[in-house]
């Protein structure tokens, strides 16, 4: 649940990176946090406990403000693949907006994970309907893929590079702070730092971000 800070003037929102527990989901969501320039994030999981299953990162957006005050997104993601369905219902509590994350080698798991999406933001009262919720993926939809993994009609946003990742995290905050009441003055697309293209999405995983790694997850 969002809620201003008066003392330091900022705006704190809960986002969920959530997909179905394999690897290629825990992935994407290490790929959009390493997609965030290095002054805008801060990764709070040096350290985290070991049985500590959910990883946090902050998102302090450097072109963004609504007036006077600040906005900071805290991003959640599942550390590891092969969570628990109570895990997956638990990082859900109080979020203000939700990233799907689409595994494509894995449609069914896919599929299932927007369901569980709807039945475990019922348990606390709200909708995808209710929030902003956007979907990404590693790569563009086809038709039928289109069809069968975004029922919904969501917006979609293939990986591709850090500039397409970072459109598809300022879509959903642009979202939160319209939804928030005090939106002012928004991202420039055009401050995005295009050279972040060039980086490898395919070799970063969590364990770039100092998250603990689990050699027997599958």
């Amino acid at each position: 649940m969002s809620r201003l800070n008066h003392e330091t003037n900022e705006w704190h929102c809960k986002v969920v990176l959530f997909g179905p527990p394999t690897r290629n989901a825990v992935k994407l969501a290490a790929q959009l946090v390493t997609a965030i320039p290095l002054a805008e994030r801060e990764v709070t999981w040096d350290s985290p406990p070991t049985d500590e299953p959910t990883l946090v990162a902050r998102y302090r957006p450097a072109n963004a403000s609504l007036g006077d005050i600040k906005p900071v997104y805290m991003l959640h993601a599942l550390r590891s693949a092969g969570s628990t369905a109570a895990d997956r219902q638990h990082v859900l509590h109080n979020t203000d907006g939700v990233i799907l994350l689409l595994d494509l080698e894995s449609e069914e798991q896919s599929i299932f994970a927007e369901r569980e999406l709807e039945r475990f933001l019922s348990t606390y009262g709200k909708t995808i309907a209710s929030m902003p919720v956007l979907l990404l993926g590693a790569s563009p939809l086809d038709d039928g893929q289109q069809a069968r993994l975004n029922a919904n009609s969501l917006s979609y946003f293939a990986a591709e590079n850090a500039t397409t990742l970072q459109r598809a995290l300022h879509t959903l905050t642009s979202g939160l702070e319209e939804d928030s009441g005090l939106a002012g003055i928004g991202f420039d697309l055009d401050d995005f730092d295009n050279d972040g293209s060039a980086v490898d999405l395919d070799d970063i995983e969590f364990d770039d971000l100092h998250a603990y790694d689990d050699d027997e997850l599958k």
